[in-house]
């Protein structure tokens, strides 16, 4: 997974990575930077929705950028996914693509990877070394038996947690960049390639596709470097390294350590050979051999010979012409079976051992901690006299060394909180140098001054030794950015990339906002804040809905007042009414429902009756005297006195001049 370090983040180191804090897929907190490789850098993260800490794997964008590549990508992921199901591979939770990025949700294994143990420990003893092949290859033969070829087996993708559970990790994503298309492969192709070259097979080397047997060279390979410590070929180049694998048959350990037996170097020769043929044609058939060699070794232990004539005969019980196994020799999961019969030397490829009737008695199958080397044979008595002599002198002979090499040792002063310039005088007083070694945030330390040493203050170190300078960039701020007018979503991850979070958020009705966007924030845009700080904001509901008010029957200074003390606007009407007082509102519009902030509310207001003066029809023709009355709004009623007479009128009531009400009734007498 690109690191060959612990995959336990280092708490209080400042990394420059903006997505520190982000939350990816709405699920996802990144926490901290694992890792960064070829293809994807690997971070630490909280799962938010079911509370475990996770390993999220983002690929880099140059990558996620090609359709293509993701779709391959998400593919072999759900085969990986399937795979984990086995216990010695690292668990793939989820995956998926969300806002540019390409992930992977995978276990988060707390420990070393085997790079770290083979940096700490060095070579290891064969049944050690053996011990930790049989969970790597269980892990391949599952892959193998699925059809998916790992293509990048090397003791960087095995993992060794806490509680020396060994897993492998990387399953099916190596495979995703090969198939990647031509743009994209050129560079992703070629990082992996530049990264492996210690472990490519021959046949990858010379542009032929991976198979099976190619995961099984470079785990021989992986072997042959967990036995002595390094891989079998390096060179100042690359390319020196991947000509050496083609042209060049990997050595026996044993010809550098002479402890490892002649079975163990001849599974490195099965595993290892160039031309794949003859090579183990799977990690099934690899990981049978391995564990029947294991049994060899246990039912030796304390009786081993270093005659090589003995060790060929029982390195011949390797292979699988021997009585059935017992059921704890069963790999259920490997299904093939694969013999070291002995075949004849070939241009190119490497001979295999004789054969050998010898058959194995079944033995346990693997020490009970294969980090711990197994007790040796009881030591003869005899020469425990003169061992404890040796001991003693040597014991003498350091410590007159030490004596004299304490001595010549510096201490490292205390240069926290100095400027370069100031640490530099004081190293260089003590015989010593310094360099810069990178920054990180302090509280307590000014910008540009040492916050940390490696040596620490107090630290005894040779004369010459360079001390290795962290710098403070000073106190950890951020400038809150403006979040006004954004989305809910929009501020989170305007947040979330300055390793801000949200604090409360409110909801509050604005004339002026859209519904959804942020109104107000505190702190104010530009304010600095620590990491991690809280910023609340509030969120508009958009305009207010006010509810219509009832006025119809009040006096118009009271509608008046009730219709724009809710905020709304009022439009006055009048009209005549018989029936509502002047000045009291008659109707309105609308009369209900809901108006926003300076919406009008229509009100009509009473005139009162409508009067009107009697016109004076007397002396007129009855005829027209009625219509003259009807004109303005009278009722007529008439009284005919002389039904033969000329028909005019000869009297009104009420009189002419008189106000009365539109409506009223005025009697005329005809003559």
């Amino acid at each position: 997974m690109g690191d060959p370090g612990t995959y336990t983040p280092r708490v209080g180191t400042a990394v420059q990575d903006k997505l520190l804090g982000r939350l990816v897929d709405g699920r996802y907190r990144i926490r901290a930077r694992i890792a960064r490789g070829g293809m994807a850098t690997v971070y630490e993260a909280s799962d938010e929705r079911l509370g475990r800490d996770v390993a999220l794997k983002i690929m880099h964008p140059d990558l996620a950028e090609d359709e293509e590549f993701v779709q391959r990508f998400i593919a072999e992921a759900r085969s990986a996914a399937v795979l984990s199901r086995d216990p010695t591979i690292v668990t793939v939770f989820d995956q998926g693509a969300s806002d540019g990025m390409v992930w992977l949700a995978l276990e988060l294994v707390r420990g070393r990877t085997l790079r770290r143990v083979i940096a700490e420990r060095g070579r290891l003893d064969p049944r050690t070394a053996l011990a930790i092949m049989d969970p790597v290859l269980t892990a391949l033969a599952a892959a193998h038996d699925a059809g998916i070829v790992h293509r990048d087996v090397k003791p960087e993708n095995v993992l060794v947690g806490d509680d020396r559970h060994v897993q492998v990790a990387d399953f099916g994503l190596a495979h995703a960049v090969t198939a990647a298309p031509h743009a994209t492969r050129g560079l992703a192709t070629r990082g992996m390639l530049l990264g492996t070259v210690a472990y490519i097979s021959p046949e990858q080397a010379l542009g032929h596709p991976a198979t099976r047997a190619s995961d099984v060279y470079a785990a021989g390979i992986m072997l042959f470097e967990l036995l002595t410590g390094h891989p079998p070929h390096d060179g100042p180049t690359d390319y020196v390294v991947v000509r050496k694998h083609v042209d060049e048959d990997v050595p026996a350990p044993s010809a550098e350590v002479p402890d490892v037996p002649g079975e163990v170097d001849a599974l490195v020769a099965a595993a290892t050979a160039r031309d794949p043929a003859h090579r183990l044609p799977d990690a099934g058939a690899f990981l049978g051999a391995v564990r029947r060699t294991r049994r060899v070794l246990e039912r030796d232990a304390g009786t081993r010979t270093t005659d090589p004539v003995a060790a060929v005969a029982a390195a011949g019980a390797v292979g699988v012409a021997e009585a059935p196994a017992t059921t704890s020799d069963t790999n259920p999961i490997h299904h093939s079976t694969t013999s070291l019969d002995p075949v004849a030397p070939e241009p190119g490829g490497q001979a295999t051992l004789p054969p050998s009737p010898v058959v194995p008695s079944p033995v346990p199958p693997e020490p009970a901690d294969p980090f711990r080397t197994p007790p040796k044979p009881p030591r003869r008595k005899r020469r425990f006299g003169l061992r404890l002599a040796f001991v003693l002198v040597l014991l003498a002979s350091m410590a007159g060394v030490w004596w004299w090499f304490d001595g010549r040792l510096v201490q490292t002063p205390a240069l926290v909180g100095m400027t370069v310039a100031e640490a530099e005088q004081a190293a260089q007083r003590a015989g010593l140098e310094v360099e810069v070694n990178g920054q990180e945030y302090s509280e307590t330390i000014p910008a540009e001054s040492v916050v940390a040493s490696d040596p620490a203050a107090g630290a005894r170190t040779v004369p010459g030794q360079t001390v290795a300078l962290t710098l403070s960039q000073g106190p950890e701020r951020y400038q809150v950015p403006s979040l006004l007018g954004a989305t809910r979503e929009e501020a989170d991850q305007a947040l979330a990339e300055l390793t801000l979070v949200p604090g409360e958020v409110g909801e509050a009705f604005d004339e002026q906002v859209e519904q959804g966007r942020v109104i107000s924030q505190d702190p104010a845009p530009g304010i600095e804040v620590k990491r991690e700080a809280a910023v609340s904001y509030v969120v508009s509901k958009g305009r207010e809905p006010i509810a219509v008010p009832q006025v119809a029957g009040q006096s118009l200074p009271d509608a008046t007042a009730a219709i724009e003390g809710a905020g709304l606007a009022v439009n006055v009407g009048e009209a005549y009414s018989n029936d509502v007082p002047k000045g009291v509102v008659i109707s309105q519009e609308p009369t209900e429902g809901a108006l926003f902030r300076g919406d009008p509310v229509s009100v009509v207001v009473s005139l009162g009756p409508e009067n009107v003066q009697v016109p004076d029809v007397e002396d007129e023709d009855a005829d027209q005297a009625k219509g003259a009355l009807e004109s303005v709004g009278l009722t007529v009623r008439t009284i005919t006195l002389l039904p033969a007479g000329p028909n005019e009128v000869l009297r009104q009531a009420p009189a002419a001049g008189s106000t009365v009400r539109v409506g009223s009734e005025v009697t005329i007498y005809v003559f």
